[in-house]
């Protein structure tokens, strides 16, 4: 028997980087297409009809900064902000966990249900995923 996800209830929008919510998201897209700006620079970058204000975007980013996604300098009276990781870093550190704690919460299950979702992948990207396998043994 197959076992369908079940979407979590106040589960994230689509929109939301897997592991942040989505004004989080937003900030560290900006991040990493930027490289380097300041509180005003993001407020402005991200700025559409219901933005948040420039006060939440700094409590977010210095968040961000607590959580090691973020480092800052001072530069004159403001901080200059800088991605910590690469999104492709991110990504990987967030899978990395994910996929240890499912095994770690339902062990060979956990595997086999991979194994079963490989069968619906598309054979291009099952062809990409056999040969990152092969590499890696």
């Amino acid at each position: 028997m197959r076992v369908m996800p079940k979407k979590a209830a106040g589960a994230q929008r689509d929109d939301a980087i897997a592991g942040l919510g989505s004004l989080e998201s937003r900030i560290m897209e900006a991040m990493w297409r930027l490289g380097e700006a300041s509180v005003r620079e993001i407020t402005d970058e991200i700025a559409q009809a219901g933005s948040p204000a420039y006060t939440t975007v700094m409590t977010v980013m210095t968040r961000l900064t607590d959580k090691g996604l973020l480092s800052r300098a001072l530069a004159d009276r403001a901080y200059a902000y800088r991605p910590a990781t690469s999104r492709e870093e991110y990504a990987r550190s967030v899978a990395v966990a994910r996929v240890r704690s499912l095994i770690a919460e339902f062990g060979d299950l956990a595997v086999a249900q991979f194994a079963d979702e490989l069968q619906e992948v598309d054979p291009v990207r099952a062809r990409r995923l056999g040969e990152l396998l092969r590499r890696r043994r």
